[in-house]
């Protein structure tokens, strides 16, 4: 769902920029829908096990449920 993932950025520093270019901030600035895009964009990828070649030159982060240990996987959630 689009409310989790903002709600880690809101969490979320404002570090330095990838080599993408993008910051927290940046992402948390787009549409409701380029939001909802990206987030059925990041479940496919997790549901099929598939990685498209753009992403495979970045980090894909499991977003860590509230008030859960995040190093647990099965506390991590995907953003849908």
């Amino acid at each position: 769902m689009s409310e989790e993932i903002l709600a880690v950025l809101k969490r979320s520093h404002n570090t330095a920029p990838g080599h993408d270019g993008f910051q927290y901030s940046d992402i948390s600035k787009i549409s409701d829908i380029d939001m909802n895009e990206l987030s059925k964009d990041f479940n496919t990828s997790l549901k099929r096990g598939e990685i498209t070649e753009e992403w495979l030159h970045s980090y894909l982060i499991p977003l860590a449920k509230p008030n859960k240990n995040h190093k647990q996987f099965q506390n991590n959630c995907n953003a849908e």
